[in-house]
């Protein structure tokens, strides 16, 4: 069968850039535009995350190994693979830039919040996001647990040793979870460490409020 339904097949407005680009005004790189906590942000990413996470057969089976967290894509409909010819249900894989990018903004979100940054509307739209993402009442320390939850399931399909992070993780198949792509591709690394950056600098207003 097809990867995407017939809605998904080609390649919408709905795109991880936007989350890159959120993280690049919070982090202080670039004009002022929407930060990563605006509420219009906030639902983006979880229009993001039902896009494409539940197609994802390597998140279901994170799950069984008990990770909460999940991987992400560029975009819904991607018919990319970047390794040669791909069957119809052997493109749009998770890439570690788009997961890192996810848990970057869950982490400017914690810090945000912490920071009683977050208006009305904003916490309305965390609570929408939150339902797709895990349980319990929404706190600046929830919303850095769960920013952790998708670093982790990054984590887990990292090549040891010797930290190898491709450009992709294989969604399905026999290989499902296995490494695919560009092999040690820079942003893949850079993602990672500015997604640890952001989290170093929300562990801090949490611990001040």
């Amino acid at each position: 069968g097809e990867v995407w339904p017939k809605d998904l097949r080609s390649p919408c407005e709905l795109d991880v850039q936007t989350l890159i680009v959120t993280n690049f005004v919070a982090a202080g790189i670039g004009d002022p535009v929407l930060p990563p906590h605006d509420h219009r942000i906030i639902n983006t990413a979880g229009k993001i995350v039902e896009s494409m996470a539940r197609y994802y057969e390597v998140n279901a089976v994170d799950r069984t190994k008990g990770l909460v967290g999940l991987l992400i894509g560029r975009y819904p409909g991607d018919t990319y693979c970047g390794y040669g010819a791909c069957a119809k249900t052997d493109y749009g894989n998770p890439w570690f830039i788009a997961t890192h990018a996810l848990a970057e903004f869950l982490y400017f979100v914690a810090r945000a919040w912490c920071q009683d940054r977050l208006t009305i509307e904003d916490a309305k739209a965390l609570s929408v996001l939150w339902k797709q993402l895990t349980r319990g009442a929404v706190t600046g320390w929830n919303a850095l647990e769960m920013a952790d939850s998708v670093m982790k399931n990054a984590k887990a399909h990292v090549v040891m040793p010797g930290v190898h992070m491709s450009e992709q993780i294989k969604k399905n198949g026999p290989d499902v979870g296995q490494q695919a792509g560009v092999p040690d591709l820079t942003w893949s690394y850079a993602s990672a460490l500015s997604a640890l950056l952001a989290r170093h600098k929300a562990i801090a207003a949490c611990r001040k409020n």
